[in-house]
């Protein structure tokens, strides 16, 4: 994902498709894109996999505990 970003965002900027303006940045870049614009790809990697483990351990806990998500009757 972070090669991809790299990839991408480098074509992109190359491109003159956008530009990041230099008073936001820390001025720290990888070819032309900014370290900050990987952070998107560095959460994605982390977050996705990170909440998936979440929820599928929460649902295996429901499933053991023998608790059940009652129907809303109010409907």
């Amino acid at each position: 994902m972070l090669l991809l970003t790299a990839i991408f965002d480098n074509l992109m900027i190359f491109a003159g498709l956008f530009d990041y303006g230099t008073h936001t940045l820390s001025g720290l870049r990888i070819g032309l894109a900014p370290i900050e614009d990987f952070a998107y790809a560095a959460c994605a990697v982390l977050l996705g996999p990170g909440l998936w483990w979440l929820f599928e351990a929460l649902a295996s806990r429901r499933k053991g505990s023998g608790h059940s998500i009652p129907p809303n009757d109010k409907a």
